[in-house]
């Protein structure tokens, strides 16, 4: 009986999407799970309720196969998304930046992760929306996993108290403290009116 629901609503749902990735990752889900409040919660955009929630839904996405795990990091909800950023396949962790529930608050974590891939990292840099907010620039510059490039592509936009604690920092690469440097060099000679 209660499997009968379930795919009644399943069914219902698949109908009513207009999405046709969506109703793919519905039919998957229908297949792989009888426990609709797992596959309500992966579809969610609230956070965890607790560690044990964050564990069961950690088990079942690991057991999913490839296809499944991207539609899921295109369409998932915010648990699904949190999950699948650190899955051990890049190809996922990039289908994650493509899903558009993704909110700036997510991408700030993902500035500042070290434990994510870079080619993440360097697609978040090359995204010229998420480089507008000031947290996502800070957090990429002093991701040390982030690419050289994108580092000092970004660095120049940062505020001086901000570049005087990059030029000073351990954990970031020496070429982005020296470039850190520099640059505050030449905004104090500017301040000081040309420097000549």
């Amino acid at each position: 009986m209660h499997n009968d629901a379930i795919n009644k609503l399943f069914a219902l749902a698949i109908e009513q999407s207009e999405i046709p990735e969506e109703r793919e990752l519905l039919e998957a889900l229908r297949d792989g799970t009888d426990n609709i409040e797992v596959l309500e919660r992966l579809l969610a955009e609230e956070d965890f309720e607790n560690e044990e929630e964050e564990k069961n839904l950690y088990a079942l996405i690991s057991d999913m196969k490839l296809p499944e795990k991207i539609k899921l990091a295109m369409l998932g909800g915010k648990p699904a998304r949190s999950i699948l950023i650190r899955d051990t396949n890049r190809q996922v962790q990039m289908f994650v930046l493509q899903n558009p529930k993704l909110s700036d608050n997510e991408i700030n974590e993902y500035a500042r992760n070290t434990n994510l891939d870079d080619g993440v990292l360097r697609e978040i840099g090359k995204n010229s929306t998420w480089m507008k907010n000031y947290s996502v620039k800070h957090g990429l510059v002093c991701n040390p996993k982030t690419p050289i490039d994108i580092s000092i592509r970004w660095l120049k936009y940062l505020k001086e108290k901000d570049l005087r604690m990059i030029a000073k920092s351990k954990n970031i690469p020496r070429v982005i403290g020296t470039q850190a440097n520099k640059l505050l060099q030449q905004r104090m000679k500017k301040s000081d009116g040309g420097g000549h």
